[in-house]
């Protein structure tokens, strides 16, 4: 039987995904409303499918991370494997370019290129700059 203690621990870690997911969902797929236009009930489909998918990769990834600062422990540095890590590289990318796309179109420099080749352009920008902070960044901290 579980203790009251790992109750409030699931009830606390898959509030924090299912609202972390419905967050990303909203405006990736959002996003990508920006470059497809798509019936209502299949924009509906995509929104249910995308956040099924991020509340899984969520939940597998973050409930063994968490549980150990949730007894009171300190968060290890390596915690997720590759594929986790590519997969937040991934998702943070996505979300960097739905949010800023709109703010680039309006720069005059750059309002002649075509929206796809602008949004894959910030997409590496933000991939890059997180693989330095997941990749690069634990190295040097591991020679201290």
């Amino acid at each position: 039987m579980m203790k009251m203690k790992d109750i409030q621990y699931y009830i606390w870690v898959c509030s924090m995904v299912f609202g972390c997911a419905g967050f990303y969902t909203v405006i990736i797929v959002g996003g990508v409303k920006q470059f497809i236009s798509v019936d209502s009930s299949f924009f509906q489909m995509i929104q249910v499918v995308a956040f099924l998918i991020m509340s899984v990769c969520g939940l597998f990834f973050y409930i063994p991370r968490l549980r150990n600062v949730w007894l009171g422990g300190t968060m290890e540095e390596k915690y997720l494997s590759l594929p986790g890590s590519w997969i937040g590289i991934v998702l943070g990318s996505a979300t960097g370019t739905m949010i800023f796309l709109p703010q680039v179109q309006k720069i005059q420099v750059v309002s002649h290129m075509p929206v796809v080749l602008m949004a894959v352009i910030l997409f590496f920008f933000f991939a890059l700059i997180l693989m330095v902070f997941s990749f690069l960044n634990k190295a040097s901290r591991r020679a201290r």
